[in-house]
């Protein structure tokens, strides 16, 4: 199974991966009584591979008990966490909604099961739909599903509603730090910067030293145009976790600007270690490669980002503008000007004036529809600023810093688009 680019990362933290996580589910031993030896066996091997994060061997021997015994409910449950760990959100949610159907607490899957929709794109279920109300769940529970809301609120640009489920959230467990996390990207997005510094130094002053805070708070620096800062929180947050990708691709971004190529280099490198298929870091390589005259090794690295990108529906990036611009970017790069369009315009779409319209009107011009450009070619500095914090803003925290915003798109010397600052 060909992993997806997962979703985005959002400040409630990872998922759990234990053996006790049926027990905590309360239905490890809910008729595995009568339930076939060797389909216990695989419901138990896959609970160690999950632990162990290997998702391709758990799916497999989850489906392998299925087929001895479709009405395992604690293997649809594990089934739908470790799909959804994995990308595959439809699948994901399918298994949760039979588990639903064979009798499993709403409590267990609604928070995954939420995820896996917002995979989707389909952020405004979380608020039609019966299925994620509030009411009778824990309070646990209530407050990982508020948070969820808030980011799915987030995407669909209401931020009243995002901004009140937080601090419903809040009103739950003012003591964690995830409830201020969760306001950063809102405030972010609104372009109020003060606003989502003070909520990221509020959730460091609760947890010092929590990575996903000193990165957030990294990437507030960068979109302020306080670089040196925001190296400097992203540095902290790689010194707390090596492999947090975000703050890789983030710090790797800052350091092409700043055309410190070696020490871009061996971030994107540990980037690709960590996370290959991850294809902001096939991109980067290939503007590293281009720079240094490696056009093959560049080509190369940009097909990578098509073949990781164009597999995806594009329905599923709607709300992931860095995804949409990057598939964008790496087409035009080939000069795969067709295939470049439906991207930018999708990009456009969600974000009107975002650089993606520099790249677009050069395209309509490459093809002699100079009527084109004028439609889309007119975004004003503070429109393009506002668009690059929505970027950055965004779980991945993709967009120019300011000051760069209108650098965004602009073609560099050579022939591959730079996006500078774009990962920020």
């Amino acid at each position: 199974m060909k992993k997806r680019i997962s979703p985005r990362r959002h400040p409630i933290g990872s998922p759990i991966r234990s053996l006790a996580l049926a027990i905590g589910l309360g239905i490890a031993s809910c008729g595995f009584a009568a339930t076939d030896p060797k389909a216990a066996r695989f419901y138990e091997d896959a609970l160690v591979r999950y632990e162990k994060e290997d998702l391709p061997g758990a799916i497999i021997q989850l489906k392998n008990a299925l087929q001895i015994d479709k009405n395992m409910l604690p293997v649809h449950v594990l089934l739908g966490k470790a799909l959804l760990d994995n990308g595959d959100f439809v699948a994901a949610e399918v298994a949760f909604q039979e588990a639903l159907r064979l009798g499993v607490n709403r409590a267990d899957v609604v928070v995954p099961m939420a995820k896996a929709v917002v995979g989707q794109a389909k952020q405004g279920q979380l608020f039609d739909q019966p299925r994620f109300a509030e009411a009778g769940l824990p309070a646990g529970i209530r407050y990982q599903l508020l948070l969820v809301k808030a980011g799915a609120a987030g995407d669909l640009g209401d931020r009243k509603t995002a901004l009140e489920a937080i601090e419903d959230a809040r009103a739950i467990d003012p003591s964690s730090a995830d409830g201020w996390l969760a306001e950063v990207p809102v405030r972010s997005r609104a372009g109020e910067l003060r606003e989502a510094q003070a909520a990221a130094d509020k959730a460091l002053s609760i947890q010092p030293g929590m990575p996903e805070a000193l990165y957030l708070r990294g990437t507030v620096a960068h979109v302020q145009g306080d670089l040196p800062t925001a190296l400097g929180y992203y540095d902290k947050t790689l010194q707390a976790s090596p492999t947090h990708s975000e703050a890789l691709v983030s710090r790797a971004g800052l350091l092409l600007d700043l055309g410190r190529h070696a020490d871009a280099d061996r971030d994107i490198a540990a980037l690709e270690n960590t996370s290959p298929s991850d294809p902001r870091g096939a991109y980067m390589g290939a503007l590293l490669a281009e720079r240094a005259g490696r056009s093959a090794d560049a080509k190369a690295a940009l097909n990578k980002v098509t073949g990781l990108i164009d597999p995806i529906p594009i329905e599923y990036m709607r709300y992931r503008p860095q995804i949409l611009m990057l598939g964008g970017l790496a087409h035009y790069g080939l000069n795969q000007r067709e295939k470049a369009k439906p991207y930018l315009e999708a990009v456009l779409r969600g974000q009107p004036g975002s650089p993606a319209a520099k790249l677009l009107g050069q395209i309509h011009l490459s093809e002699k529809k100079v009527e084109a450009p004028s439609r889309c070619w007119r975004p004003t500095w503070a429109t393009r600023r506002c668009q690059a914090v929505m970027l950055v803003a965004s779980a991945h925290g993709a967009g120019p810093a300011r000051g760069h915003g209108d650098d965004a798109g602009r073609r560099p010397a050579s022939d591959l688009p730079a996006f500078r600052g774009a990962w920020a």
